[in-house]
């Protein structure tokens, strides 16, 4: 048995030009500084896969756990609910793997998942480090999650998304796509139909409407699924989209100026929303006069049994 913990290539942690290579053993908290330090300091569009997993991660457990869980653990347990998964799938990220002679092979995480708990690994290997490329001038991912309750809970259904788009005049077409959600299948589950659909075509309106058909019989949940609650998740599979749609197109409404149809009404699905901290109030009423309700008057007995007792003591002496 061999602590993997203080292994130093399992804990690389190195900010390359191209991307962000991290070491099996890292551990959550440590992947979330790094990815917070590139954030600060690399333009703002190599990092909008950097800001997915941050922004994940922030609801991920306790902090307790994200100090001691490591990032190679967290992928290998092959979860089906599995809230970074779909998100190094959609982010184009690429495992490396090292098996006892020290051969060295990668594989794209959507390769890695083969089924339920099983992934891409012989009996000889084990997952040596991540590579998480930096976005491109364009590009956008985004996460998602909704489960029972917002903090420290198992996911309902999350998704990682990706669109990488290009410009010709004032009009934006996509030339790859990713769309990949957790919580819907035995394994982390792309839209491979959808993503198809959507290559090639303009950002419009028009391409939302028939992206969201696809896409309702692309991911299907069946109406026996073990985790219940099917037409919720399946009403989640459709609305991640729609939110992760009209996301990007307010991001280039404000970048480019450029109007693509979405009117502000729309504004309110993508808003960042904080519930407040609960609070309670408890109200005392004075009672009116003449009442005997919350005063303190004497029980009409009392005196009775104070009587007697008088008498016993009297007839014991």
């Amino acid at each position: 048995m061999i602590a993997v913990t203080h292994v130093p290539e399992l804990n690389i942690l190195r900010v390359k030009e191209d991307g962000l290579e991290i070491g099996a053993s890292v551990t959550l908290t440590e992947l979330v500084e790094t990815l917070k330090q590139c954030i600060a300091q690399r333009d703002a569009h190599e990092t909008s896969a950097c800001s997915g997993f941050v922004e994940q991660l922030r609801w991920f457990a306790e902090s307790q756990i994200r100090n001691f869980a490591s990032v190679g653990g967290n992928i290998c347990t092959a979860s089906p609910i599995s809230d970074l998964n779909p998100l190094w799938m959609a982010s184009r990220a690429q495992f490396n793997i090292i098996d006892c002679k020290g051969s060295v092979r990668t594989v794209f995480a959507r390769e890695f998942f083969k089924g339920y708990r099983k992934v891409d690994l012989r009996s000889e290997e084990l997952l040596l480090s991540v590579f998480l490329p930096f976005t491109r001038p364009g590009e956008y991912v985004k996460e998602f999650k909704q489960a029972h309750r917002r903090d420290d809970d198992i996911a309902l259904v999350n998704a990682g998304m990706r669109v990488f788009l290009e410009q010709k005049d004032d009009a934006w077409s996509v030339v790859d796509a990713s769309l990949v959600y957790g919580g819907v299948a035995p394994v982390s589950l792309s839209a491979v139909k959808t993503e198809a659909f959507l290559k090639g075509k303009p950002w419009t309106l028009q391409t939302l409407q028939g992206a969201l058909q696809v896409l309702q019989h692309d991911i299907i949940i069946t109406e026996n699924d073990p985790r219940g609650m099917v037409e919720f998740r399946r009403s989640l599979t459709t609305s991640f989209f729609f939110k992760f749609f009209l996301w990007i197109s307010y991001n280039i409404q404000q970048k480019t100026q450029v109007f693509l149809g979405f009117p502000d009404s729309y504004k309110s699905a993508v808003d960042p929303y904080t519930r407040p901290s609960s609070k309670g109030v408890q109200n005392y009423e004075c009672p009116p006069n003449g009442t005997t309700v919350g005063l303190p008057v004497v029980h009409l007995s009392a005196k009775l049994q104070q009587k007697m007792c008088l008498v016993v003591m009297i007839l014991d002496l």
